[in-house]
């Protein structure tokens, strides 16, 4: 195995593995949105929330994005910097036209998860099918209840 082949090898095994991780991070998103969906119509009419509630629901938001998607973010953004390393190393190395120098790679910097339009919007729409939840399960009265 020459040296092209051994980076073809590491290029394809970045791209294995950022796709893996974007199926498994959807496959995580869409259940803990379909829990919620599902909790929250099980529950409505039965349990009362309120205002001390929410702080589970922050909690529960809290650990989705800083634990979960964050570090998602990072590692997917850290495999296609290096899929591209090793793609213009390929480049090169086929002495494709236009290609003139090499690219090193670079650690993703912290500030750079605000690009990520991805991790923003799950954050976003996270936050609002939990507050949603919230806002049901506190307003819908309890069944058979004769609430003032």
């Amino acid at each position: 195995m020459n040296d092209r082949d051994t980076l073809i090898e590491l290029y394809k095994t970045q791209l294995e593995q950022w796709n893996k991780r974007r199926v498994d991070e959807w496959g995580i998103t869409l259940s803990l949105w379909t829990s919620v969906t599902v909790g929250t119509g099980l529950l409505a009419g039965k349990v009362q929330m309120n205002k001390e509630h929410l702080f589970g629901y922050l909690i529960i938001w809290l650990l989705y994005t800083r634990i979960w998607a964050w570090n998602i973010s990072q590692a997917n953004r850290s495999d296609k910097t290096w899929a591209r390393v090793y793609l213009r190393k390929i480049q090169l190395s086929l002495s494709i036209e236009g290609v003139t120098e090499e690219v090193q790679y670079v650690q993703p910097k912290w500030w750079q998860v605000f690009e990520d339009w991805s991790f923003w919007a799950k954050a976003v729409f996270t936050a609002g099918i939990l507050g949603l939840s919230w806002y049901i399960l506190s307003v819908v009265p309890i069944q058979g209840c004769v609430c003032p």
